[in-house]
């Protein structure tokens, strides 16, 4: 398996390398010979060539630079798993390097052979030489930074949207309202409830109307356990709603987190600590039920954790939404 995987990884990496190499190589060579040929008409072959070999040195790497800009995204940018993005390191660590000096090499062996064979042009004014050497770069150039505008539009657009995320998932917090059931919401219609990932939240507190209605059904007169596991349910209802990049995802961690630890300060210390996991087990796991309860929220939990990545806790920040003490 591991030999499938890694003979599939090195073809898609020499194919990465012939689709990228080859556009620089053409380019950097049609920029080297167009300079080669304004410069015979004004030096010796053997200098002409030396200069045109550091032009396309210059072309070649500034022709590379820039689409490495455009091609290589950070997490921000890009949508990808923890997978993926190792998987991307792989191609540029293993393949990109190597491949494009191999076609440097035969680029600039191509490129003297041919400014070797160049006929000698009629002299011009060196403002036109300069010009005639310079603009076939330019050209390429400006056609890419166009590209790579084009390219962080959206890109742009997606770091705003993560961001604009994280700064709503940090914010959804329960009220004391939410607790005290001031605001419940109707009896959502099963159908229509389950017919979509995020269900249905008609009193929009970030807790979907069936679990909301569940908890409350099941602990009545226990204002403790229901602050925690509405709590528990909001951020677990994160995961289906908010996640769609690693910093999204890493955002509801730590607050899903926050919950998990709150489900376990409603659970009092009777000094048997098997006893004590038993019970927070146990309200953890009817809360998950709760809100993963069909296969497509199932499936979009498992889409959320495709972003897994590390992250700490936040230090200072209580677990718990509303102090549990005070219920």
């Amino acid at each position: 398996m591991q030999e499938l995987v890694f003979e599939h990884i090195f073809l898609t990496g020499v194919l990465f390398v012939l689709i990228l190499s080859t556009p620089i190589s053409v380019a950097a060579f049609w920029a080297s010979v167009r300079a080669a040929n304004i410069l015979l008409s004004y030096m010796p072959r053997w200098l002409a060539m030396f200069l045109s070999f550091i032009w396309n040195i210059i072309s070649f790497y500034i022709l590379s630079a820039l689409v490495w800009d455009i091609l290589v995204f950070t997490e921000n940018n890009l949508t990808y798993s923890a997978t993926s993005a190792e998987v991307f390191s792989v191609l540029f660590s293993y393949f990109l390097g190597f491949g494009i000096f191999l076609f440097f090499s035969i680029e600039s062996i191509t490129l003297m052979l041919r400014v070797y064979r160049l006929p000698v042009s009629p002299r011009v004014a060196w403002q036109k030489a300069l010009w005639r050497s310079v603009w076939p770069l330019g050209s390429i150039v400006l056609c890419l930074f166009v590209i790579g505008v084009a390219l962080d539009v959206p890109a742009t657009s997606k770091q705003d949207k993560t961001a604009a995320t994280i700064a709503a998932i940090q914010s959804q917090k329960i009220t004391m309202a939410d607790v005290l059931g001031t605001n419940l919401p109707p009896v959502p219609y099963e159908p229509e409830n389950d017919a979509t990932v995020a269900g249905i939240d008609k009193n929009n507190n970030g807790i979907r109307d069936d679990v909301e209605l569940a908890i409350f059904a099941k602990y009545p007169n226990d204002p403790k356990i229901r602050a925690a596991e509405l709590q528990y349910a909001m951020t677990e209802q994160m995961f289906l709603t908010d996640v769609f990049n690693s910093d999204t995802w890493k955002a509801v961690a730590i607050q899903d987190d926050r919950g998990y630890e709150c489900v376990g300060n409603s659970v009092p210390n009777s000094g048997n600590l098997s006893r004590d996991l038993k019970i927070v087990n146990s309200r953890i796991n009817e809360v998950e039920a709760l809100v993963f309860n069909t296969q497509i929220r199932k499936d979009a939990k498992d889409k959320a954790y495709s972003f897994t990545t590390s992250y700490g806790q936040t230090p200072g920040v209580p677990d718990c939404d509303i102090d549990i003490n005070l219920l």
